[in-house]
């Protein structure tokens, strides 16, 4: 029988402190990286669901800064890898 390709079974490889983890979303940290903030809208918009969790992924390896928005009725979250100035 062959062995079956099973990701969580595979012996996990040694990685260097320099290497960035592969888990986020590689579209999302460009867009960031690119001086751009995002919100759930925009996210949306790039096909990305659960930005939340995205985001907490890329937190393990970067700061990433957080305000949030209010229009009218409406409050959402707004992320940038670059401090928001007032």
């Amino acid at each position: 029988m062959p062995k079956s390709n099973n990701p969580f079974t595979e012996t996990p490889k040694h990685k260097s402190s320099k290497e960035i983890p592969k888990t986020y979303n590689v579209s999302l940290y460009d867009h960031l990286q690119g001086g751009n903030t995002i919100n759930f809208i925009q996210a949306r918009s790039m096909g990305i669901s659960q930005l939340d969790s995205q985001i907490a992924q890329i937190r393990k390896f970067t700061t990433i800064y957080t305000r949030d928005v209010r229009i009218n009725a409406l409050r959402y979250l707004e992320y940038s890898l670059h401090p928001f100035i007032n």
